[in-house]
């Protein structure tokens, strides 16, 4: 299976009958590698230059543990009991942290110098705001049918969005 971008380049993508992606190969004819476990489960993913990540899932749950890079770099993964990651640790021990609320939509990351950004949502589930340690702020508002109306980046630069009846996005408009 392949796909043509708009400058009229080629890639190309190949999977097993499951669906999983085991090989892209780019315009430049370069391929990244994908193998995967008994489940389904991403286990090692090889670059154009040989490079390999293995992945490691936790036995109890299933979920990914930790990420081991070409150079033996380990990131770790700890998670609640909903699945939701909570902490990720990165191999030179740097801890970014998350905070959820009851219905699992992230509420808070914390980066591993202490910077906290915080995630807003509406009573249908949709992000409405999200701001950072700085007071930098970005704002969604959303249709009845719960389609982005409006975004205002943290600059303050706002857009407004239009559907068609097939509730396909036909217009960005800046405001």
């Amino acid at each position: 299976m392949g796909n043509v971008n708009n400058a009229g380049s080629t890639e190309s993508y190949e999977y097993l009958k499951d669906g999983s992606l085991t090989k892209i190969t780019d315009a430049y004819g370069n391929t990244t590698l994908a193998a995967y476990n008994k489940d389904g489960k991403l286990t090692k993913e090889t670059d154009k230059n040989g490079n390999a990540a293995k992945y490691t899932y936790s036995t109890a749950t299933g979920l990914l543990s930790q990420v081991t890079d070409a150079l033996s770099a380990v990131e770790k993964y700890e998670y609640d009991s909903m699945g939701n990651v909570t902490a990720v640790t990165a191999a030179d021990g740097g801890k970014t942290t998350y905070d959820y609320d009851l219905f699992g939509r992230k509420t808070a990351e914390t980066d591993p110098l202490g910077v906290k950004t915080t995630f807003t949502y509406d009573k249908n589930g949709n992000l409405t705001q999200e701001k950072d340690a700085l007071g930098d702020t970005v704002n969604c508002t959303y249709d009845k049918l719960n389609r982005l109306s409006t975004y205002t980046d943290a600059l303050g630069k706002a857009y407004s969005y239009k559907y068609d009846a097939l509730n396909i996005n036909i217009l960005r408009q800046v405001k």
